[in-house]
């Protein structure tokens, strides 16, 4: 997704549980954000920015930029 999509929206579905590891792979591991924890309401829509980097060796990496969640509908579960 990061070749040649700049600025262009993205948009992935899947099931809650998956969206939740992929959040919990993602995000800093000292992000303590609710999705990490929560599992996403069936038909929820939520918006995030993806980042790419090149490490000092020469490795991507990649991560969500934890202010950029929002949740566009329904959201994550409260329990």
């Amino acid at each position: 997704c990061f070749d040649g999509y700049d600025g262009h929206t993205i948009v992935a579905v899947g099931h809650s549980m998956w969206f939740r590891r992929y959040f919990n792979c993602f995000l800093p591991h000292l992000s303590d954000h609710k999705s990490k924890t929560k599992k996403m309401q069936n038909g929820a829509a939520v918006a995030f920015d993806l980042y790419h980097q090149i490490t000092p060796k020469g490795e991507s990496a990649y991560f969500i930029d934890e202010s950029s969640i929002v949740e566009v509908f329904k959201g994550f579960m409260n329990k």
